[in-house]
C-alpha cells in the first residue's frame, strides 16, 4: 500500500489549480473594473452634490456690495462647443468674518470645477480653494425681471439690477447636473 503523492501528481494538481485561478481572475476582472468605475462615478456625484449645496448657499448669502464691487457677475465663455463660464459673487460666507469674493468656474489646467473664496479685507492673500472634480462644461445664466435669460450679468459700467433666478449647469462624462437658485435679496418671500 502506497502513502502520499508522487511528484508528478503534485505538479499536475498545481498546474490545474493555476489554470483554474487564471480563468477565475479573467472572469472577475471586468467585475472589479466595473466596481472601480461605479465608485469613481459615485464620488463625482457626491462632489457635485456638495457643489450644488455650496452654490445655493453662496447665492443665498449675496450682499448688496458697493458701487465698486458688483454683487453678482456672470462671464460667458463659450469655446469650441464647451462652456467655461465664470460666476463671481460678493457674499457673507462662513469662511471669513467679512464679506468675501467667491468665484465659480473651471480650472482649465485640470478641467475641474473650482470654487475660490477670498475675504475682501484679505486682499490677494489667503484664498480658500475647493475642487469638485472634472467637468466638461460649466454654464451660468440669469433670469432678468423682463423674463429673459442672459448669459452675461453685471457688466462693468452698467447699472446693477438683481436677477430673479440663477441657473447653473455642469456637464460631466456621466451626464448633466442642473441647479436653480432664486435670488431673494431685496424681495419678499
Amino acid at each position: 500500500m502506497r502513502r502520499g503523492f508522487t511528484l508528478l501528481e503534485v505538479l499536475l494538481a498545481l498546474a490545474v489549480t493555476a489554470i483554474v485561478a487564471w480563468l477565475a481572475a479573467g472572469a472577475l476582472s471586468p467585475a472589479f473594473s466595473g466596481w472601480r468605475t461605479l465608485a469613481a462615478l459615485r464620488e463625482q456625484e457626491q462632489r457635485l452634490l456638495l457643489a450644488g449645496i455650496l452654490l445655493r448657499r453662496d447665492l443665498g448669502l449675496l450682499a448688496r456690495g458697493s458701487g465698486q464691487v458688483p454683487p453678482l457677475v456672470i462671464e460667458n465663455d463659450s469655446r469650441g462647443g464647451r462652456e467655461l463660464d465664470r460666476l463671481k459673487l460678493l457674499a457673507a460666507t462662513d469662511e471669513f468674518p467679512e464679506l468675501a469674493r467667491v468665484a465659480w468656474g473651471v480650472d482649465e489646467a485640470t478641467g475641474e470645477l473650482v470654487r475660490t473664496s477670498r475675504g475682501l479685507l484679505h486682499g490677494e492673500g489667503q484664498a480658500i480653494v475647493m475642487r469638485f472634480g472634472k467637468v466638461e462644461s460649466f454654464s451660468v445664466r440669469a433670469l432678468g425681471e423682463d423674463g429673459r435669460w442672459r448669459d452675461n450679468w453685471g457688466e462693468a459700467g452698467a447699472p446693477f439690477s438683481w436677477p430673479q433666478l440663477v441657473a447653473v449647469e455642469a456637464r460631466t462624462k456621466a451626464g448633466l447636473r442642473r441647479w436653480l437658485a432664486p435670488v431673494l435679496l431685496e424681495r419678499m418671500l
